[in-house]
């Protein structure tokens, strides 16, 4: 398996096929000349898109792409609906566990904010579902999904910690948190989680809502390397759904946590969504700016950026310190040796060995990588693999690094001349 170069800011969408999405995102479709379809279902696949276009503008794909980027389309949709129905239950079957240990959760943007916004639960990729714990409650938490099939995989309080549960062929990822925003960057603000309780396809959830939601969602955007097509509609449907008094409540309350600058470049994103109603001619300035915004980015634009938001500047040193040395991990002295020597040891693995030019083609890996986030991953390898051929994967996340750094795109290639098989095993090898 060889690396390309990690940079995704190489499969970035063109300001052309950016507005076409958002207009087949927003139901809209109609004003869209000359779509590449075959380019769309991919591009919508990778900005995680592809229930949500399918279920506004169904009837447009239908009518005027080919029938088998039709099909493919509905059929990744559907597909992906059944499972996150499953995935669902699960979440659901934890809620009454915790539930009945006394422990007070809240279920962070996925299916709360997906009916939402969409109201339809399962047109919105739920790549893990995020829960907010208080931190006296973590222990009896942990005991309590442990009960119900819920495996612990990594972390530990007051940081975040992962735990999976096998349904079927599916595995499912809860991540518990102590503090919504979640990272070290961030860790000076004080973001409340208010809740309210939300009918999701037969369940009752307690959902994150109240006048800090929007400002959660806009730090959530901003603070991520990548930040996907999917976030900003988001966060433009949800901002648009709020009267006069909703959106004076919710810059309150941004600016009273130190998220008034988040919220408003949040903001700014939304009014490049909104120029979409527009002809292409008339929203091409807009449409610029919305592919810088959500361009890829690496750690120091992401430092950049976090420090440039911060509403004073106490807040921009947090920051810096947050970045240099998290909170999390001052633990005394003692432990600043061996913290520093593993980032430096991460940051030589990753630029001296995978950050260089490529010499494959950027234009094949864009066009047929296969993102392991996919429902139908696994089926589209072997398929791809079983006749000698080869793949491109890119990671969910960053959990394969160093490996396959985030962001990045592998290239499989079966050595034996048989092709790959269910359950082989995959060698990477430096590409030099």
């Amino acid at each position: 398996m060889t690396p390309s170069a990690p940079a995704r800011a190489d499969l970035r969408i063109d300001t052309a096929s950016l507005y076409a999405l958002l207009r087949l995102a927003l139901g809209k479709s109609r004003a869209v000349d000359a779509i590449d379809w075959q380019a769309a279902l991919a591009h919508a696949e990778r900005e995680r898109l592809i229930g949500v276009i399918w279920a506004r503008s169904a009837d447009s794909i239908r009518r005027e792409a080919p029938a088998d980027v039709s099909s493919a389309w509905q059929k990744r949709a559907v597909t992906a609906g059944l499972v996150l129905e499953r995935q669902l239950d699960s979440l659901a079957a934890a809620i009454a566990a915790l539930r009945s240990h006394g422990v007070s959760a809240v279920v962070l943007k996925g299916f709360p904010l997906a009916q939402r916004v969409y109201g339809d639960h399962t047109v919105r990729p739920v790549l893990d579902s995020d829960l907010y714990v208080p931190i006296e409650q973590r222990p009896d938490a942990a005991h309590a999904l442990s009960e119900v099939g819920w495996r612990w995989t990594s972390g530990s309080a007051p940081e975040e910690e992962r735990f999976e549960c096998r349904v079927g062929a599916q595995t499912f990822v809860l991540e518990v948190h102590s503090s919504a925003l979640d990272d070290p960057l961030l860790e000076h603000v004080q973001l409340p989680v208010e809740q309210r309780s939300l009918r999701v396809g037969g369940y009752d959830l307690p959902a994150h809502d109240g006048r800090f939601l929007p400002a959660y969602l806009a730090a959530h955007l901003a603070k991520h390397h990548e930040k996907p097509l999917l976030w900003a509609v988001d966060f433009f449907l949800l901002w648009s759904s709020l009267d006069e008094d909703g959106r004076c409540d919710a810059l309150r309350a941004a600016r009273a946590v130190g998220l008034g600058r988040h919220l408003a470049w949040a903001i700014r994103i939304a009014e490049n969504i909104d120029a979409c109603r527009f002809d292409r001619q008339r929203s091409a300035a807009a449409m610029r700016r919305l592919e810088r915004s959500l361009g890829t980015t690496g750690n120091l634009r992401r430092l950049i950026r976090l420090v440039a938001l911060s509403d004073s500047p106490r807040a921009s040193l947090s920051v810096l310190a947050g970045r240099i040395w998290p909170l999390a991990r001052r633990q005394g002295w003692r432990a600043a040796p061996g913290y520093f020597l593993r980032r430096g040891v991460a940051w030589l693995y990753r630029h001296v060995v995978f950050e260089r030019s490529s010499s494959v083609e950027k234009a094949e890996a864009a066009r047929q990588a296969i993102a392991l986030s996919d429902v139908d991953c696994e089926g589209r390898l072997v398929s791809a693999l079983g006749s000698a051929s080869r793949a491109w994967l890119s990671p969910a996340d960053g959990s394969m690094e160093p490996a396959i750094p985030r962001f990045a795109v592998a290239r499989v290639v079966p050595l034996n001349g048989r092709g790959a098989r269910r359950g082989d095993v995959i060698v990477r090898r430096d590409a030099r």
